[in-house]
C-alpha cells in the first residue's frame, strides 16, 4: 500500500480510525491521547528510562537517557507502550511541567 501525504499508510489509516472511535467514547477524559510511532534509534538498557524536559523559551523539547534511579521524584508518564506479553509499560517520563494526575 502506498504511503498518504500524511505519512502513513492506507492500512494505518484504517488502524487510526478504529482507534479514534475507540477515544471518542471517552469525551470527558481531562488529558488528551493520540498516537505515536514508537520506534528506536538505541536501546534503552535495563536500569534506564527516557526523560523528557523542555526549554519553553527556545522551544526546544529534549529526550534523554537517565538511570532509573536519577528519575526526579515529580516526574510522570507521558508515553506508554505494550511490552510482547501485552502489559502497559512507562515509554517515556517528564518532568518539567505540573503533574496532569497526583
Amino acid at each position: 500500500m502506498g504511503a498518504l501525504a500524511i505519512g502513513i499508510t492506507e492500512e494505518e489509516q484504517v488502524l487510526f480510525n478504529e482507534v479514534k472511535k475507540v477515544m471518542d467514547k471517552y469525551p470527558d477524559l481531562d488529558r488528551k491521547f493520540g498516537v505515536h510511532w514508537i520506534h528506536s534509534h538505541f536501546e534503552v538498557a535495563e536500569g534506564e528510562v527516557l526523560h523528557e524536559t523542555h526549554d519553553e523559551e527556545k522551544r526546544v523539547l529534549t529526550t534523554n537517557v537517565i538511570p532509573a534511579e536519577n528519575l526526579p521524584k515529580d516526574s510522570f508518564a507521558t508515553q506508554w507502550v505494550y511490552d510482547e506479553n501485552g502489559n502497559i509499560q512507562v515509554g517515556v517520563y517528564c518532568c518539567d511541567v505540573p503533574a496532569p494526575i497526583k
